[in-house]
């Protein structure tokens, strides 16, 4: 089931720039590109532990810098992402609720830190939490201010990262099947996020109605 799981993620990796990439050579904005360099980072990561695993028949260890570096670069473009695309307003409000993650990422650390990886898991837990955050505060705006449109990237950022925290959580238990895992549901749900990602960008740049050069058929 790992095997599976493994080759799914790097499939949903591969499907996710190529969408991001035909986006962006369509019409060229900031926001295709860093999603691009997101998938583009993060198939790094997917394709090595897909061949070491196949190959050597075992994870990699978890604090080897070659497994986890297209992940935690690919975190650090999200976090850029999440934040370019954000309304103007949306930036200067402030609400509690999204300050939320940040506890839940301390207890979540502790939990974490058993295991190893102490840089692995200070990068990825601050950046996936700094990601939730501006997620939350443009939900609450929509929310509390102006609703003319979902800020459908910023639900599906959170749905993402929210699952990233699944799997980190469920991998620190053992269970009694794969059935009954949540880490290969959490997975799945990843992975769905990952084909919509390149969709709700397009959504978000309607939504600033920002008018794109006009090309020619032979361009396209």
């Amino acid at each position: 089931m790992d095997t599976i799981e493994n080759v799914w993620t790097l499939l949903a990796a591969i499907i996710g720039l190529l969408l991001a990439l035909f986006k962006y050579i369509e019409t060229p904005k900031r926001g295709w590109l860093y999603l691009s360099g997101f998938f583009l980072a993060h198939l790094l990561s997917d394709y090595y532990w897909t061949l070491y695993t196949l190959v050597m028949g075992e994870n990699p260890d978890v604090s080897a810098g070659m497994a986890y570096f297209g992940w935690n670069a690919g975190y650090l473009v999200l976090l850029l992402l999440a934040w370019e695309l954000q309304q103007k307003k949306a930036k200067h409000f402030f609400h509690p609720l999204m300050l939320l993650p940040i506890p839940i990422d301390l207890l979540q650390f502790r939990l974490y830190i058993r295991f190893g990886g102490i840089l692995n898991n200070i990068w990825e837990g601050v950046l996936v939490t700094a990601t939730v955050c501006i997620c939350l505060q443009a939900i609450l705006y929509w929310w509390k201010q102006d609703r003319t449109y979902v800020p459908w990237l910023h639900v599906l950022l959170l749905v993402f990262c929210v699952s990233e925290y699944g799997m980190w959580t469920s991998s620190c238990y053992d269970w009694v099947s794969d059935a009954k895992d949540p880490y290969y549901y959490f997975s799945i749900a990843g992975c769905i996020v990952f084909v919509c990602l390149s969709w709700s960008v397009g959504k978000a740049y309607e939504a600033q109605q920002l008018v794109y050069r006009e090309k020619s058929a032979q361009e396209l």
